[in-house]
């Protein structure tokens, strides 16, 4: 078996590992099903690699495939299980219950931005009182009130951000790539661009309420029989209709001046490996954070949280990629949680060998999903 049809098998035994944790939720406490299928595919190619670095006695030539393929889908299987189960408490308190999680490349990213948003920016569990500002509570007086507006200020801030960074690139790379003609005019190619983006967000943010309704009904036939308690793990930007709209994209910024200094960082002192921002791993990543950091923690923890996690990103990818020999081959999955949690995973396979994990679960855990409005009133009144 060559080693692309076996990171593919990887994918699919890994997925059924998922189900079955689901499925006999009662005891391993997972209630989310990771079917966000695209970056399943990009997963369990990077997985494969990393696991392969870590634990090379699983390949001999082939002749261990099968048990090297159980130990890997064990791992990543349980990764999809225990990481989009992280987020079905920040997702069902931003949409108050909507019935989703995500099931993206920064699940741990989301729990952590989640707890620490709280704990540092906001009430701490309902332990303290004060008043959060979020993003939607600003208001900006005369010309500035313009930036109240989701659309017009995605629009001003892409156009302001990414235009400088494109005319820095300048228009011979553009030309170079196929993307633009040697006679267009360079202003209106940035503009277009530019504000084609907020167009897309804007069209996103308004289709993704219908989007779930319809998701969560059509899978609650299935949960009901197959998967009782559970919610489908979903893409992160199906979070984006949800919350204050403004807060993906100061989100994302944050997490973009993140990843700026942390490369500017890695030039100053040399690193043998360069990390440069890729678009995806800077806007979702740092957008999803930023918004479930905002519900939790306001404006300060939107603006924070997402910024240190553009740091790590940077700084966490560079790391493993040139540790496991990835650098060479051109590029690394640098998102939140394959620059944090898989290069501990990384080392730990390689120097301590399994390690397991208990987990243990409150007496809401499963209600938060089978009944969220008595989910709230059981949380209420354990605060009295």
């Amino acid at each position: 078996m060559s080693r692309s049809s076996s990171a593919l098998t990887l994918l699919l035994i890994a997925f059924i590992v998922n189900i079955l944790l689901v499925r006999f939720n009662k005891i391993t406490k997972c209630r989310s099903l990771f079917t966000t299928g695209h970056v399943q595919v990009q997963q369990a190619a990077t997985a494969y690699w990393l696991i392969l670095f870590a634990l090379p006695q699983l390949w001999q030539g082939g002749v261990k495939t099968v048990p090297m393929l159980i130990v890997m889908s064990i791992i990543l299987g349980a990764y999809w299980a225990v990481g989009s189960n992280l987020t079905v408490k920040p997702m069902q308190e931003l949409t108050d219950g909507a019935g989703f999680a995500i099931a993206h490349q920064q699940m741990f990213g989301i729990r952590l931005g989640y707890i620490l948003a709280d704990k540092l920016f906001g009430t701490n569990g309902g332990k303290r009182k004060k008043e959060i500002k979020k993003v939607g509570d600003m208001e900006l007086p005369g010309f500035f009130s313009i930036f109240n507006e989701n659309m017009v200020c995605t629009a001003i801030l892409m156009t302001v951000f990414f235009g400088i960074i494109m005319i820095v690139i300048g228009k011979p790379f553009f030309v170079a790539q196929g993307s633009l003609a040697e006679d267009a005019s360079f202003v209106m190619y940035i503009l277009n661009t530019t504000l084609n983006f907020a167009v897309y967000l804007a069209i996103l943010q308004l289709g993704v309420r219908t989007f779930v309704t319809e998701l969560t009904a059509s899978f609650q036939g299935i949960a009901d029989k197959l998967l009782p308690s559970s919610v489908p793990g979903v893409d992160c930007a199906v979070c984006y209709g949800f919350g204050d709209a403004n807060a993906v994209t100061f989100g994302f910024l944050a997490g973009l001046a993140g990843q700026l200094v942390a490369i500017i960082a890695l030039i100053i002192f040399k690193s043998p490996v360069l990390i440069i921002c890729g678009f995806v791993p800077v806007f979702f990543d740092n957008a999803t954070i930023g918004l479930v950091a905002n519900e939790k923690g306001g404006l300060k923890a939107c603006l924070v949280i997402p910024f240190i996690s553009g740091l790590i990103q940077v700084f966490g990818s560079a790391f493993i990629a040139g540790w496991v020999g990835m650098a060479q081959y051109g590029g690394y999955l640098g998102m939140f949680d394959w620059a944090t949690v898989w290069p501990a995973f990384t080392v730990i396979m390689k120097y301590l060998g399994y390690v397991g994990v208990a987990l243990v679960a409150p007496k809401a855990y499963f209600l938060i999903t089978e009944d969220y409005e008595a989910y709230k009133e059981y949380m209420a009144s354990k605060r009295k």
